[in-house]
Parts: C-alpha cells; structure tokens; sequence
C-alpha cells in the first residue's frame, strides 16, 4: 500500500515556514577570571602577589564578559580599584613594620659601636648614641659628659666588645616615672669582651608616640659600673645643681667669706 504524498505547492500557493522557536535560552556562563580577580583583592595574607594576580585576571574578565559572552563584568571592574587600594595598604604596613625593626635594631647596632672600637674613636661613637638614644628622663640626670665617662670607665674594665647575646626579659621589674607614657623593658644581655665575660643590664623604654625610635635607653649597668652612677659629676645635665660649678654668690654664707 502506497502512502499519500501532500501535492507540491502549485504556482502562487505559500510555502509553509515553521513557527519560531521560544523555548528558554542557555544560561550565559560565569568568568572565571573575573570571579578569580575579584577574590583576590580582598586577600591580604599574600602581599604584592594578590595584586598581581587581581590585576592581571581583571582585565582578562573584562575581556572574557564583553558582549555579554560571560557573566561577572561588574566583579572584573571592581576587584582592579579594590586590589591598587589593598596594595596601597600593605605598602603602608611594611613601611611601618620595615621602621619598627629598623629601630629596635638600630640600638643595639650603635651600643656595639661604643665598645668595640680603640678609645679614641669611643668619644664619638657615645655622643651619637647619648643624642639618639638617651631617655628624657636620662638626660635630665646623666649629661654626655658623664655618659662619655661611663663608658671609658666600661671599657677600661672590659676591654672591647666581642660579642653580646640575648640572655633573658625580665617584664615589670621597673616601673616608669609618674606621669610617663613608656613601657620599660627591663633586658640583659651576655656579653663577652676581652677581658672576659660580663653582664649588660638594661633598662628600655618604649613609646609608640616616638614612632619609629620607640626604644630609648633609660639606665644601663655593665661590669658592676652603673650609668646614673655617673650622674651629677659634670654638672652639664638637666634638672641638677650638683656638681655645677657655680662659684657662690658674695655674701654667702656658705662661702665662709665676709661681704
């Protein structure tokens, strides 16, 4: 049995077309990149790395997402402001933290220089230390004078520094001046200098307020010979009349002369 066949349009008949399709369209896929980048803005736990990588992975988002190919076109713009902003701050903090080392290191590095050079270069290296690194409260009872003393009278004992190691923190046993914002650091360091082995005993302040010199020495024994023993002998420091100098005024009584 044969199968009827519709006749072929004639000349002038219209040609069925089939109605369009409208069934749902398929779902524009999300960039990778772009939700890659936008992550990695925000993450500070890997410095100047993050921002390259939210740089770099941005503008392929924004690349991959133009003509609506891809979604995530809003993440790729955002993650490239928010990635320069989280670079700018961790620039800032390793400014900070690179000042901070530099000057808690810095002290240590400079009391060296006291005691291992000849005596003749000694005058210089305790000046510069005394003007950096002396306490207010120091200066206004051990003047340079007295500071260049001690430390001759150090090294006349030791000899000159070889080497100091870290020997242990003794957390509160000072307590700062009335009125003082510092912490001390109560620090002892083992010392060895050629004339044999001794003990530095340290008294630091710290004050975040004096960023980045935070630490400034406020009293020092080494070799049994103490810093503020020295105080008062020159007469050059602030706060004292001990051992000025002063002649006594005519008249004084004290002076044992007559008006």
């Amino acid at each position: 049995m044969t199968q009827m066949q519709p006749p072929a349009p004639g000349p002038g008949m219209p040609t069925f077309q089939p109605p369009p399709f409208y069934g749902v369209q398929p779902e524009r896929p999300w960039s990778g990149a772009a939700i890659t980048a936008f992550i990695s803005s925000f993450l500070v736990c890997c410095p100047v790395v993050n921002v390259i990588v939210a740089l770099i992975c941005g503008f392929i988002g924004i690349a991959n997402t133009s003509g609506g190919r891809a979604k995530g076109r809003v993440l790729a713009i955002l993650a490239i402001p928010i990635s320069l902003l989280t670079g700018a701050g961790e620039g800032f903090l390793g400014y900070v933290y690179y000042r901070m080392f530099e000057g808690m290191m810095g002290m240590p590095i400079q009391a060296a220089k006291i005691f291992d050079v000849s005596s003749d270069q000694l005058d210089e290296n305790a000046t510069a230390f005394y003007e950096k690194w002396a306490s207010a409260d120091l200066k206004s009872n051990v003047s340079s004078d007295e500071f260049r003393a001690w430390a001759k009278a150090v090294q006349e004992k030791t000899g000159r520094l070889i080497e100091a190691n870290l020997e242990g923190l003794q957390p509160g046993a000072s307590t700062p001046p009335a009125g003082a914002q510092e912490v001390i650091i109560p620090m002892n360091l083992n010392a060895k200098f050629t004339n044999g082995a001794f003990i530095v005993s340290t008294d630091l302040y710290m004050n975040p307020a004096n960023f980045p010199d935070m630490l400034s020495l406020n009293d020092v024994t080494i070799a049994d010979l103490n810093l503020r023993d020295f105080g008062g002998r020159s007469g050059d420091h602030e706060g004292g009349d001990a051992g000025s100098g002063e002649e006594p005024a005519a008249g004084d009584d004290s002076s044992g002369g007559k008006p």
